[in-house]
């Protein structure tokens, strides 16, 4: 009986254990933006705000709108729109008919990419538009819709009139999930060379 019960102890305590969720910080242009975004009254008026609040494993959850103002440069000075650089999701409420993160061109000093995502790290459910790079540095002119680390997720993306100097107009590398991915009319001024999977 007491080796019975042994065996039973370790699942007893699995299913006592208590799962703990991310939390999920709200973007929306109704919200006050009032740090930490917890709730749509509060939600940030920018995506990227939200990113720098969250925290590993969170969500930052948008809501329907363009958005095409604030920027953060990773890789020397080419700014991305967004910038997620923890393993977190960034997901949007009703998909990428009605929730656009939009760059900004032309190529150049002044471009800005429309999203950059590191390892670990969700991209779900928006347009991607409008991105451009810089014209000089591997890791600046590459990716003009999204910079993606090898192990990022794009999904349920779409990736429509994005320009890049060199490797991959709409995508650079990163993990891309087929459900309602369309990538259209991208472009690339040098050479094409695409580091991604498609699942």
């Amino acid at each position: 009986m007491i080796y019975k019960l042994q065996r039973f102890i370790p699942i007893l305590f699995f299913c006592l254990t208590p799962v703990i969720w991310g939390a999920t910080n709200y973007v929306s242009f109704s919200g006050s933006h009032t740090p930490p975004f917890t709730s749509w009254a509060d939600a940030a008026t920018d995506i990227q705000s939200a990113i720098d609040v969250a925290s590993n494993g969170d969500t930052v959850l948008v809501t329907n709108g363009t958005y095409s103002t604030k920027g953060v440069a990773v890789y020397g000075t080419m700014t991305n729109r967004i910038t997620i650089t923890k393993p977190i999701t960034v997901r949007s409420v009703n998909g990428p008919d009605f929730t656009v993160i939009e760059g900004q061109g032309p190529l150049g000093s002044n471009a800005v990419r429309c999203a950059y995502v590191t390892n670990g790290a969700a991209l779900i459910g928006f347009t991607l538009t409008n991105g451009y790079t810089q014209n000089s540095l591997n890791d600046q002119e590459g990716g003009g819709g999204a910079w993606c680390e090898t192990n990022a997720l794009l999904s349920n993306c779409f990736i429509i009139g994005n320009r890049c100097r060199s490797f991959g107009g709409g995508v650079y590398q990163g993990i891309l999930k087929e459900a309602l991915l369309i990538i259209r009319g991208n472009g690339v001024a040098r050479r094409i060379t695409l580091l991604l999977r498609i699942v």
